[in-house]
Parts: C-alpha cells; sequence; structure tokens
C-alpha cells in the first residue's frame, strides 16, 4: 500500500438523528448496515446525543444486525457482568491483587489518569473527566 497517493474521500453532511431514527425496521434492526456505515463515514455525526447511540455500534458493542429487544438484553447482561465483576474486584485482598497482573496493570493506569486529571485543574484547565476513570470501571475492561 502506497501511503502517499492515499484516495480522497468526499465529505458529506453529518448524519441527523432524524436519519438515525428513520433507518431501523419495525422490529429495531438497521435496514441498510453498509450504507450506515459509508454515511456515517463520509459525514460523521450531528451531535454528541447521537454519538452515544452510535459509537455503540462502531465499537461492537451492539451488532449491527441486532434487534432493538436483543440491543436491550445485551446491555441488561453487560451491566449484571459489570456488577459481578465489581464485587470480584471490590472482594480481593492485596495479596490477590499483587498476584492478578492483569488487575495491576489497568489499575495503575486507571490512577494515572486520575493524576492527570488533577494536574490539568492544576495547571488552571477545568477538567472533570478524571472521575470518569474511577478504579471500579477497570473490571469491565478485564472481561
Amino acid at each position: 500500500m502506497d501511503f502517499k497517493k492515499l484516495p480522497e474521500v468526499t465529505r458529506g453532511q453529518p448524519l441527523t438523528v432524524k436519519e438515525w431514527q428513520t433507518s431501523f425496521d419495525k422490529d429495531g434492526r438497521i435496514i441498510d448496515v453498509e450504507k450506515m456505515k459509508e454515511r456515517i463515514f463520509r459525514g460523521g455525526l450531528e451531535s454528541n446525543i447521537l454519538r452515544r447511540d452510535v459509537w455503540k455500534f462502531l465499537l461492537n458493542y451492539y451488532p449491527w444486525s441486532s434487534t432493538r429487544d436483543e440491543r436491550t438484553q445485551l446491555t441488561k447482561q453487560r451491566k449484571s457482568e459489570y456488577l459481578s465483576m465489581k464485587v470480584q474486584w471490590k472482594s480481593m485482598n492485596d495479596s490477590q491483587k499483587q498476584r492478578n497482573s492483569s488487575f495491576r496493570d489497568r489499575e495503575s493506569l486507571i490512577g494515572k489518569f486520575n493524576i492527570l486529571g488533577r494536574v490539568s485543574e492544576v495547571n488552571g484547565n477545568v477538567n472533570n473527566n478524571h472521575r470518569l476513570w474511577n478504579p471500579s470501571r477497570v473490571i469491565y475492561k478485564r472481561h
């Protein structure tokens, strides 16, 4: 692949909330997945509200072919798995944490993100994102 000769991509208008809402059939399945992916690639997304929903498909949290009911069940299942893993994590003693290198690595990363968030606040840039990096969030990434 020659990276010096990348194809030109024509940028289109962003996908709107209305377009997104009308792209589903009666069961909540996306009617034309390839067309939707192309539309998102070419134009991006209109709003943060839309991003919250669309990124779940783009990151394969939801299968593109899933129905509304399947997505509801998948969300319930993943929340249950998360809570179960969180209970496991909370019950780990220091010795268990030390023996689990995967856990230690992720806990360390979260600590670094928290420090970075606090540093940006000290430097005058208000950044509340560090609050999102709660150590309990390490659990779901383990799975």
